[in-house]
């Protein structure tokens, strides 16, 4: 499959959403998502990901005897 924005290179990035009830897709190369996707915005989510998952309550593995 090629990159639907540049037609040239191969899409090594496939991404879905639901908007609207529909279904979108789009399959880009590493150079046209790269520019599609900010990545200051990345390294937030990044971010707010770790900060989510330091605080997520895991169960505590039972002591062996």
């Amino acid at each position: 499959m090629t990159c639907e924005t540049c037609g040239k290179k191969p899409a090594t990035h496939h991404l879905a959403a639901i908007e609207g009830g529909q279904k979108r897709e789009a399959h880009l190369c590493e150079d046209c998502a790269r520019g599609r996707f900010n990545p200051e915005s990345a390294a937030k989510i990044h971010e707010l990901l770790n900060t989510w998952n330091s605080q997520v309550k895991r169960p505590r593995k039972p002591k062996r005897r």
